[in-house]
């Protein structure tokens, strides 16, 4: 699955008439830190992304940025312009920046939405040969 051809409507921003996510699903980032993400650039960490919610197939998380987010915040900021610059961010991003899941493991295709302290993404993990 190519996660850059999703439709800019069906990105979470858009989905404002869904559901809450259900309870059992809403973790507390103060209570269970296992599920931490992390944004790197390179070996630099840009965030750790903490899981508080999943409304499948995204995760919805709390953002701690540390002082690197703010060298490429700017690429998040691109996504809400017009579909072509929307594409052109996404890759930009992906490109840019690695999603490593909490075990370490890179994330090879996902999508991702941060807009303040709040993050919300979506990947694909690769079929085993």
């Amino acid at each position: 699955m190519n996660l850059s051809r999703l439709p800019r409507s069906k990105s979470p921003r858009h989905t404002q008439n869904l559901p809450a996510t259900p309870a059992a699903l809403r973790l507390d980032p103060v209570k269970d830190r296992t599920q931490i993400w992390h944004l790197k650039r390179g070996d630099e960490l840009v965030a750790d992304l903490v899981v508080v919610g999943a409304d499948y197939p995204w995760l919805q998380a709390h953002v701690e940025p540390t002082p690197a987010f703010d060298e490429v915040k700017q690429l998040f900021e691109e996504l809400e312009t017009t579909e072509e610059a929307w594409a052109a961010a996404s890759a930009q991003i992906r490109a840019t920046l690695t999603l490593e899941s909490p075990d370490g493991t890179p994330v090879t295709e996902y999508l991702l939405y941060i807009d303040g302290e709040s993050a919300w993404w979506r990947w694909t993990e690769p079929l085993s040969p």
